[in-house]
């Protein structure tokens, strides 16, 4: 599925130009046919993977989880593992730890942005897929990279992060096998295309729960890189 011709939203100015180049970037990667241009080189998705550490923030423990770095200096994890926290750090792959600021919070989607300045990665190539697809969870946290095939791929109801709401969301039900702190690392199709990020375990050993791309680009939409997310809250 060729993305050429699709402009960088990253090296974009302005929201909304950043977010008319994203809906090209999901359209492309999700639905182009192959007789389009050819398709520029992915960046190795172990490249994007960023390991993230909390400090701790009252009752609140510090953690550790995984992150993927979208594009410029952006990395999407889980909000589960950053609200309440009372700082953090991040770690690109083959970088140094260093202090990460929070961008955006979507407590529905168990969704948030965190800027590393300096990462400077191109945006990231998203898809779908569906049942029977394979592919990797890539330099997770704990695991590290782990193959993967797709269950299901359904309207997920979750409860909402610190509520008792319920909400719908896309993702997939995997057949992997992760553990605590993997949550935030992201999930590619063979093609090296971001389908998700993990955000949690299911009752079998092997069962691995992941937010879809749809809902990835769906929250980056409404991010404004130059915000910062008041932790600790």
């Amino acid at each position: 599925m060729p993305t050429g011709g699709v402009e960088s939203w990253s090296s974009q100015i302005g929201r909304s130009s950043r977010r008319a180049s994203l809906t090209a970037l999901l359209l492309v990667a999700t639905f182009s046919s192959g007789c389009a241009a050819s398709q520029p080189l992915i960046l190795p998705a172990e490249d994007r993977a960023v390991v993230i550490e909390t400090e701790a923030c009252g009752a609140a423990s510090g953690r550790v989880g995984s992150g993927v770095a979208v594009g410029n200096d952006l990395v999407v994890t889980v909000a589960h593992l950053i609200v309440r926290a009372g700082g953090l750090s991040a770690t690109p792959t083959g970088g140094q730890p260093q202090a990460a600021e929070v961008v955006a919070v979507d407590l529905r989607r168990d969704l948030a942005v965190v800027r590393l300045d300096g990462l400077a990665l191109p945006e990231v190539d998203i898809a779908t897929s569906g049942p029977g697809g394979t592919g990797r969870i890539v330099e997770a946290a704990r695991s590290g990279t782990v193959p993967f095939e797709i269950a299901t791929f359904a309207d997920l109801r979750i409860e909402e992060i610190l509520g008792s709401e319920r909400h719908t969301r896309q993702g997939y039900e995997l057949v992997a096998v992760t553990t605590d702190g993997d949550s935030g690392a992201g999930a590619y199709d063979e093609e090296g295309r971001l389908i998700g990020i993990v955000f949690g375990r299911g009752p079998a050993d092997d069962t691995t729960w992941v937010t879809a791309s749809t809902e990835i680009f769906d929250f980056l939409e409404t991010v404004d890189s130059e915000d910062t997310h008041e932790l600790c809250g």
